[in-house]
């Protein structure tokens, strides 16, 4: 049974929990805590109710397409990633080929 509170009133749960109802409302079992809420609807305190209707989750929105400000900054990003591993791959080649020559050298 969905039960709110009356008009201007706070009702709390039965224990343990003891929390407020919410003001829009909350279902409950009218046997729960030994007819609590059966005394509760009987005193005035909480009104029964329909229960909101459950409106189906809206699908995510699509992911926007990339500007092309966004793919030209990409791809500038790439074209200096691949020029740093150039410059590191010759720096690379022209040490190691010191040090066959410096190698040869001491033989």
């Amino acid at each position: 049974m969905f039960v709110k509170p009356a008009e201007g009133l706070k009702v709390r749960r039965p224990p343990p929990s003891s929390q407020f109802l919410p003001a829009g409302g909350a279902e409950v079992n009218l046997h729960e805590a030994g007819m609590y809420w059966a005394r509760r609807l009987r005193d005035g305190d909480v009104v029964e109710v329909e229960p909101p209707s459950v409106q189906p989750a809206a699908p995510a929105p699509a992911a926007p397409a990339p500007s092309e400000t966004a793919q030209q900054v990409a791809a500038d990003h790439v074209a200096a990633a691949e020029a740093e591993i150039q410059a590191d791959t010759e720096k690379l080649a022209t040490a190691e080929a010191a040090a066959t020559e410096a190698k040869g050298a001491a033989q």
